[in-house]
């Protein structure tokens, strides 16, 4: 484990289920060289997590998650390295979290139509103060008894083929490239086997994509072979981790992929060029 990092975590700041002390000091029990904190539309954790990690051998790479649609694919873009106290960055990502409301109270509304009440306090509480997600959605949905866990949830009725899916506003993947870039960082996309769409990942890479994740819990052999040769192809950095989101059921923990270290030092490396 020693030098291996882990480039996409997630906090109470989004969907995930512990603050980002408590990222860190999990990322540090894993014998962690460097995590990336990769909130939805949210750097709110950053400081706190570069707080904790103070004194420590444990580096914080500055990140985010964004959401972006090429057509009807939906595409997650990672920002590495982004400047979290960039005024224009971080007014784009508070629009974003604002619309991230209207859809959440948009799919409750229709999972009423389809007879499935839920409580919009009860979201919020579970929500923490974060970015509102629809994980959050389907907890709320699993204690009332509507489902038995979160992935029945999303594949009936909040996954994209699902009866109460509701597409919010959203960037295209160039103008979350763009975005990221504007704020000093460089982008990749995060678990593309979930696209279920390569050819993305080609026209990315001429409007200045960075990396693409080779290594993530949805990924088996078969996908990391074939993007680490489409990293090839492409001139990419290839990066991984693990999407924890704390002790939310159905996801890895922090550490879980064994991602090495070059992964870090090549989106250093890269973002040191785009700076010159």
């Amino acid at each position: 484990m020693a030098g291996t990092v882990d480039l996409h975590t997630h906090s109470i700041h989004s969907d995930g289920t512990w603050t980002p002390t408590q990222v860190v000091e999990r990322a540090l029990a894993r014998g962690l060289s460097a995590i990336a904190l990769t909130d939805h539309d949210s750097v709110d954790g950053l400081d706190e997590a570069r707080s904790r990690a103070a004194g420590t051998s444990l580096e914080i790479v500055p990140g985010v998650e964004l959401s972006a649609f090429d057509g009807s694919v939906e595409v997650h873009v990672l920002g590495y390295y982004v400047d979290d106290h960039d005024a224009e960055f971080r007014l784009s990502l508070q629009q974003f979290r604002e619309q991230r409301l209207l859809r959440a109270h948009a799919i409750l509304e229709r999972l009423e139509e389809l007879g499935l009440d839920l409580s919009w306090d009860e979201i919020l509480e579970r929500a923490k103060g974060g970015a509102i997600g629809r994980p959050h959605i389907a907890e709320a949905m699993i204690a009332a008894g509507h489902v038995h866990t979160i992935d029945e949830a999303f594949r009936r009725y909040l996954g994209t083929r699902g009866s109460a899916y509701i597409a919010r506003k959203s960037l295209t993947p160039r103008a979350a490239i763009e975005l990221v870039r504007r704020a000093g960082g460089v982008a990749a996309i995060a678990h593309p086997a979930t696209m279920e769409k390569d050819l993305v990942v080609g026209e990315m890479a001429k409007v200045g994509l960075t990396a693409l994740e080779v290594i993530h819990p949805r990924h088996d052999t078969s996908d990391r072979g074939r993007y680490q040769r489409l990293c090839e192809k492409y001139g990419l950095v290839a990066t991984g981790g693990s999407d924890s989101h704390g002790e939310r059921t159905g996801y890895s923990q922090i550490g879980d992929g064994d991602v090495p270290r070059t992964a870090l030092e090549g989106l250093r490396a890269a973002q040191a060029r785009l700076a010159l």
